[in-house]
């Protein structure tokens, strides 16, 4: 159990750093505005100073690059993780931190290892697709927050965005919003960064949706109200009525699930209308082949209002 993140730990941040500060030391930045600078303390920073170690190419590059980043005012911390992370993983590909990992660990020279090359050259597309799928969302929250009348589409309980890829199997394949979307200056806003596993209601609807529509991998949760449903069937969604209401994602499921199969769910763009009660709101649910796609749909629904 030693993956070579050990040694990136252990070995090449300190390089990195101790390069840094030596660099920035050269340009006659004391040491608390180097550690300032760098996220450590300025007692890390003389030690660094005190032993210096032998920087190859690779890592010299990347040094330069956040130095002068810091140097010229430009630096920013996701720039600079970046940057790092870019260079560990490049290493990690058949060069020196995957030479050094079999050095410590023989039986993976032994074993002919090739998990890095594998993990990071998108073999494993599991990681490609939820890359991917993370920028969709990224895109459709970028639509969504731009769109106008989006105040009368809300819903009080908020408004949610829930994506997947085309094998889902629990909650933790459902990308969607944390703490949904809201409302700021009669505009959308999403209160969080799309997240994977952050949303139970609107992730267990899209799951089961995928379920009987392997096509479906989005839903949208707007509100249920009668000049919403008309925009919605005006923009082409095929809407599927629940004729009572219901609460929690199983209950509007079971009360689904018999309406669906005697529709189809057949057409590229559906919903499912869940009417209002004593203390529930009216919610519409819409259906999509992927995010950014539902989030131009809505567009034209807003755009219809």
């Amino acid at each position: 159990m030693r993956p070579p993140c050990e040694i990136v730990i252990r070995e090449l941040l300190p390089k990195i750093r101790a390069g840094v500060a030596r660099r920035l030391s050269e340009e006659d930045m004391s040491q608390s505005e180097i550690g300032e600078s760098l996220g450590i303390t300025q007692a890390a920073v003389s030690k660094y100073l005190g032993n210096t170690p032998e920087i190859d190419e690779n890592l010299q590059s990347l040094v330069d690059n956040i130095s002068n980043m810091i140097m010229t005012g430009t630096n920013r911390p996701d720039q600079t993780v970046k940057a790092i992370c870019r260079t560990c993983m490049y290493l990690r590909i058949g060069s020196s931190t995957c030479k050094r990992h079999r050095e410590l660990i023989p039986v993976l020279e032994e074993a002919d290892c090739r998990i890095c090359s594998e993990l990071l050259g998108d073999k494993e597309k599991e990681f490609s697709n939820r890359a991917e799928l993370l920028q969709d969302m990224e895109e459709a929250v970028r639509i969504i927050e731009t769109m106008p009348n989006f105040d009368i589409l809300i819903p009080q309980v908020r408004a949610n965005l829930a994506s997947c890829d085309a094998s889902p199997k629990s909650i933790r394949d459902v990308i969607s919003i944390p703490g949904r979307i809201t409302l700021l200056k009669n505009r959308a806003h999403a209160v969080g960064a799309p997240e994977f596993g952050s949303s139970e209601h609107t992730a267990k609807i899209l799951l089961w949706a995928n379920k009987v529509r392997d096509k479906i991998h989005s839903c949208l949760c707007l509100s249920g109200e009668s000049v919403v449903l008309e925009a919605a069937e005006a923009t082409g969604f095929d809407i599927i009525e629940v004729q009572t209401a219901a609460r929690s994602a199983e209950e509007i499921v079971k009360k689904s699930r018999p309406l669906v199969s005697a529709s189809g769910f057949d057409l590229e763009y559906s919903a499912i209308h869940v009417p209002g009660g004593l203390g529930v709101e009216p919610i519409l649910y819409l259906f999509g082949p992927g995010p950014i796609p539902l989030a131009h749909k809505c567009r034209k629904m807003a755009n219809s209002l």
